[in-house]
């Protein structure tokens, strides 16, 4: 582009020595000079740029044409492919429930019960969180008199006296017997409340330090399946309860994992599978799924078992839940990249010879992950294919 410039400003030019040149022939005015000389530079420029843009200006031509095109390659090979899952979870203890203080229906009706005393709905004792708990354990006391744990599925609703019925007496009965506090034993562990079963209330309750009365409030017990842990404890020593004030949360002894499994993703797990769950202290432990059950929104509740007991301060742990599903051993796969895809959804793979020589094979494509992909077709263990 510059040369043409410069050459039409030269045609148009006359030549200081050239003095027969006709006196019409154009003289170029300075703007318009400085106009051309503009446009000569520009072009000039433009002309640099786009030399040094393209780096095969750089070479021979000749190098250029002739230099290879380098192209990747990998081997056909067997591989074990799965595909990884990962939700949140929680580590806890199972099963809390929280116990709350009962209030007795009259003053002096038994041990546990709350008079008109103000001084007696304080807490002057309380079990301290993280406690093992089991049948005569008391758990708090409430001005004198305790709250106690028993073993048993029926729970304390009632106040039992001489000759009340009903299995919530055969309960009492066999949990006293089992304290030992039928030592002669003269009672007859049944649904009937006797004078037999007074009788050993009241010895129960001088061995607690309760008001001794033969008559057991709902305030006295609270019962247990089998023994527990308790939680959160959320009374204080010198604080006034009402009725139905929170006192403290037992759970099971041991801790389990819990998470919850998309609908779409509930196949992928059974119960007896073994999952992962990374820690906050960066800890991994292996757990056993042993409950599982559906939610609302057609996703699974996972309830997992660890196999080693685990040790925090902490009621409930964050956790990273994970697991893996195979989808076999020994599958021949290549790498993702070297799969190519028609218009017609027909899959090939480059193939590349021992002479040298390309070609195309078609393909069948199956599961993938960690980046290779299952395939089948005219390929073997060892084939090298094009993988850019």
């Amino acid at each position: 582009m510059s040369t043409r410039v410069v050459t039409e400003f030269q045609r148009h030019t006359p030549s200081p020595t050239n003095r027969s040149a006709p006196a019409s022939a154009p003289t170029p005015r300075p703007g318009r000079l400085r106009h051309l000389i503009a446009l000569a530079l520009t072009g000039t420029v433009i002309a640099f740029v786009v030399f040094m843009y393209d780096p095969r200006n750089l070479f021979e031509e000749s190098a250029v044409d002739d230099a290879p095109v380098l192209r990747g390659t990998a081997t056909a090979s067997l591989s074990s492919l799965s595909e990884d899952y990962s939700v949140d979870g929680t580590v806890s203890f199972r099963d809390a429930t929280t116990v709350r203080f009962i209030a007795a229906p009259s003053a002096g009706s038994g041990p546990g019960a709350a008079p008109t005393d103000s001084a007696a709905t304080v807490v002057t004792e309380i079990v301290a969180a993280g406690s093992t708990i089991d049948s005569g354990d008391i758990l708090w006391r409430i001005g004198l008199e305790p709250t106690v744990v028993l073993v048993g599925p029926e729970p304390a609703y009632r106040t039992l006296d001489r000759d009340a019925e009903g299995a919530d007496v055969e309960q009492l009965e066999a949990s006293l017997v089992a304290l030992g506090y039928d030592p002669d034993a003269t009672l007859t562990v049944d649904e009937v409340f006797t004078a037999s079963t007074e009788a050993m209330v009241e010895r129960w309750q001088d061995a607690i330090s309760a008001e001794i009365t033969g008559e057991v409030s709902p305030s006295a017990i609270v019962y247990i399946a089998e023994p527990s842990r308790v939680g959160a404890v959320a009374a204080t020593v010198g604080e006034s309860v009402q009725d139905a004030s929170a006192m403290l949360d037992i759970t099971a002894l041991d801790r389990g994992l819990t998470f919850t499994v998309p609908a779409s993703d509930r196949d992928t797990l059974s119960i007896g599978a073994v999952v992962e769950a990374d820690l906050p202290d960066g800890s991994r432990i292996a757990a056993t799924i042993s409950e599982m059950s559906i939610d609302d929104s057609g996703g699974a509740v996972v309830w997992a078992v660890p196999d080693e007991p685990i040790d925090s301060s902490v009621d409930m742990v964050p956790a990273t839940v994970t697991w893996a599903v195979s989808f076999g051993e020994n599958l021949l796969t290549v790498p993702v990249g070297s799969i190519l895809r028609t218009d017609s959804s027909q899959y090939y793979v480059e193939v590349r010879d021992a002479d040298g020589t390309e070609r195309f094979v078609a393909v069948s494509v199956g599961r993938s992950s960690g980046g290779r992909v299952e395939i089948s077709g005219d390929i073997a263990v060892g084939d090298t294919v094009i993988a850019p």
